[in-house]
């Protein structure tokens, strides 16, 4: 990709967020376009913001991550969902990617697999939708 990849942190914990969001500004050819506290916020922002990642937590109040993913999936032009979660439950996991998550990433994981997931997702023939695709 030739542009930054912008970023969406959604996650009820303000600490997590936070501290996702600072390791995220860190990283190359990253930023961080905004912060939801839960899915009804994220969907808020999506078409707003314009994401091309979107991580989102699962167990949020309002509207959960599975929903969320499940409802920005059905747009068109849908950013990319890594489902990042506490909780390493096989249901769950499936669960995520049968609501359209790109991937799924244990928040322990986070720090050490973050890039490479993403960059992994913006390689031609990823799931990153391109700049200049349909919103």
């Amino acid at each position: 990709m030739s542009e930054s990849i912008r970023v969406l942190v959604v996650d009820d914990n303000s600490l997590f967020r936070d501290a996702v969001a600072n390791f995220v500004s860190e990283l190359d050819s990253m930023f961080v376009v905004g912060r939801a506290r839960d899915g009804e916020e994220a969907l808020k922002l999506v078409p707003v913001l314009r994401p091309h990642i979107v991580l989102m937590d699962l167990a949020m109040p309002r509207l959960d991550g599975i929903e969320a993913t499940r409802a920005l999936k059905r747009g068109n032009g849908a950013p990319a969902v890594i489902v990042c979660t506490a909780d390493d439950d096989l249901r769950l996991r499936q669960e995520a990617l049968a609501a359209g998550a790109d991937s799924f990433v244990l928040k322990r994981d986070l720090g050490r697999t973050l890039e490479a997931l993403v960059r992994t997702l913006a390689r031609p023939g990823g799931r990153l939708r391109r700049p200049g695709g349909p919103p």
